[in-house]
């Protein structure tokens, strides 16, 4: 079997969503995860969990010693610009794997294995294309792609100079991301919706679905449940569930009740924006659904004014007039 280890450097505070993440990865013996973080070790740490005590200085030294003095992260968002170096990065820590990758703490995993089979590894040196989850084959010319160029331009060296978050992992809506220099340097890769990835703009539980002609909607879930490391999605429609390999809670702060808050259960329900140990919501719909809109409204004005403050480096540094580079802001 393909050996898999997920790199995953968290500083600061832990949401109340990665203990049910944590709990997750319990039962995803078969895929190993790297957790470096300035938290105190769980109690409740997986034998498949590798804990490090690690802090931003310290990530910010090991960038140094890989890829230079200019680069350093400011906040944690700015992980999500490295993430396509963790190979280099952590390289003497991930000998032995065939495959590394990162991945979200604001998600519940199912039964990863089930949809990462081996003779999907076998055939691909990239899975996933989305930030929350991707999966990169453990060689040279993966570990070092970051570094290649896209028509003469090197991303890295604009996206890792910014204190902004680029969303390099992804793309960010420019012509320079990750995916792009897969692309470019022909990568054999692939993705799917496996996943189940939470809509954003509304409160309620909703998911990406396409219809005959390949256009969007968005399905209404009626409750997602976990259940000793199986992830099921029941639609309020018809009530029909499906399998998923995970849930991503995108941009919504996941609280819970007391009795799952006191010590995560292996079967526990998701509810908009709670953790239940029953499959009765049985909370106060109105209080969360007054959060949410808040916290919409807050994520809404720190993109405009991240925008912004990107626009002011590219033109900064010339690149504006570069058309895949100002594809970043509008």
């Amino acid at each position: 079997m393909y050996t898999i280890c997920f790199v995953v450097p968290y500083f600061g505070k832990l949401p109340t969503v990665f203990h049910f993440w944590l709990k997750s990865v319990e039962f995803n013996k078969g895929v190993d995860f790297l957790l470096l973080t300035d938290n105190q070790k769980p109690t409740n740490c997986p034998d498949n969990v590798h804990f490090i005590n690690f802090t931003k200085e310290q990530f910010n030294e090991r960038i140094h010693e890989k890829i230079g003095k200019p680069y350093k992260i400011n906040n944690a968002y700015k992980l999500c610009d490295y993430r396509p170096a963790y190979g280099h990065l952590f390289e003497n820590e991930l000998k032995g794997y065939d495959f590394w990758g990162w991945c979200d703490i604001d998600l519940v995993f199912g039964n990863i294995r089930r949809f990462i089979t081996d003779s999907l590894l076998c055939k691909y040196e990239k899975i996933g294309s989305l930030g929350h989850c991707v999966i990169v084959k453990n060689s040279d010319k993966m570990r070092m792609l970051y570094k290649q160029n896209i028509n003469k331009e090197f991303p890295y060296k604009t996206i890792l100079r910014s204190k902004e978050n680029f969303s390099f992992d992804e793309g960010g809506g420019g012509a320079y991301g990750f995916p792009s220099l897969c692309e470019a340097h022909g990568i054999k890769a692939i993705w799917k919706r496996w996943f189940t990835d939470v809509y954003t703009e509304t409160f309620e539980f909703r998911h990406k679905q396409y219809d005959e002609q390949g256009a969007p909607y968005y399905r209404l879930i009626e409750k997602i449940k976990f259940n000793k490391g199986i992830l099921t999605i029941q639609n309020a429609d018809d009530h029909s569930v499906f399998e998923s390999m995970y849930v991503h809670f995108q941009s919504r702060k996941m609280t819970a009740n007391n009795k799952v808050a006191k010590g995560v259960p292996n079967c526990f329900y998701m509810f908009p924006n709670i953790f239940l140990d029953s499959a009765d919501p049985n909370y106060d719909i109105k209080a969360s659904e007054k959060e949410y809109d808040i916290t919409k409204k807050q994520r809404k004005s720190k993109c405009r004014w991240k925008k912004l403050r990107i626009l002011f480096y590219l033109i900064s540094t010339g690149k504006i007039f570069n058309k895949g580079w100002a594809q970043y802001i509008f």
